[in-house]
């Protein structure tokens, strides 16, 4: 006979299961009760439902409409890479690392299975992420090639220095009255690398950051490179480029050039994210 205490035990236990039952289901019921609701629909629910939502669960799950996407997986990579040498800045461009992380955050949000390959930031990893830290151009080459044949989208968002020292002293090399000369190569170029072992159904999507000629530039990188879609922008416009919080960029492909107004970096990892599905879409129909 089972005596008080373990029925009061038992009648813990349900309760616990009942609450990390419905922690667990309410957002798979959620997006599977919203998949066929307009946008406006969906947006007043998310308002109404993210007042409710305790801190630990992190509003902005709801910030964004939220779509499932069943065995897709994402390779994003993204970030600075630091060069040995005392010029970082003036060969590698030094971003803040807030598009990339945003794109990833949205991917996962909308169930794809992540991977973040990035340089270093101050920024936190996004949550339910696979990340992978590097800190070398060569290091990304290496950890995006290993990653690249499983993934069915690859987003590349990194700034990648074109160029590193030739040789690396293990010593501190001495000031001197003459003239400091550092012998240069090139690095691995990782997008064209990728471009060309696509294989069929994969989709590439690469960045260009521009100061002329934005559109010309974008489409000529978009065919040499075997790219589905090229995202760029003008460092001369106000509020895009690397150091903000916004953005405003242009989104190519062979056939279109769509134009996005001012908005912040998450907003325009939607919008990128929306424009691969709605293509990746059109040719599967």
């Amino acid at each position: 006979m089972v005596s008080k205490k373990q029925k009061r035990i038992n009648w813990i236990l349900v309760a616990v299961l009942l609450v990390l039952s419905i922690f667990f289901l309410f957002p798979v019921i959620w997006m599977l009760a919203n998949s066929f609701k307009p946008d406006a629909a969906i947006t007043a629910d998310m308002n109404s439902i993210a007042a409710f939502i305790p801190p630990a669960l992190d509003g902005s799950f709801f910030d964004n409409y939220i779509e499932i996407i069943t065995n897709t997986s994402f390779l994003r990579y993204m970030g600075n890479t630091l060069l040995y040498a005392a010029i970082l800045i003036v060969l590698g461009i030094i971003v803040n690392g807030l598009a990339g992380y945003a794109l990833a955050k949205i991917c996962s949000l909308r169930g794809a299975d992540v991977t973040l390959v990035t340089g270093k930031t101050s920024i936190a990893p996004p949550r339910f992420v696979k990340t992978v830290e590097i800190t070398t151009a060569h290091e990304m080459y290496e950890a995006v090639t290993k990653a690249f044949p499983d993934q069915d989208i690859v987003i590349k968002a990194a700034a990648v220095a074109d160029y590193r020292p030739a040789s690396v002293s293990s010593e501190k090399i001495k000031k001197t009255e003459d003239t400091a000369e550092i012998r240069l190569e090139r690095t691995e170029d990782i997008l064209a690398s990728l471009g060309s072992k696509k294989r069929p159904g994969q989709f590439l999507c690469g960045f260009s950051m521009e100061t002329e000629n934005m559109l010309g530039n974008s489409r000529a990188k978009l065919a040499k490179k075997n790219l589905d879609m090229i995202v760029a922008n003008n460092l001369k416009v106000p509020g895009a480029g690397f150091a903000g919080d916004t953005n405003v960029v242009t989104l190519i492909t062979e056939k279109e050039a769509t134009g996005l107004p001012l908005m912040s970096k998450e907003e325009t990892a939607v919008r990128i994210l929306d424009k691969i599905l709605e293509i990746i879409s059109k040719k599967q129909h």
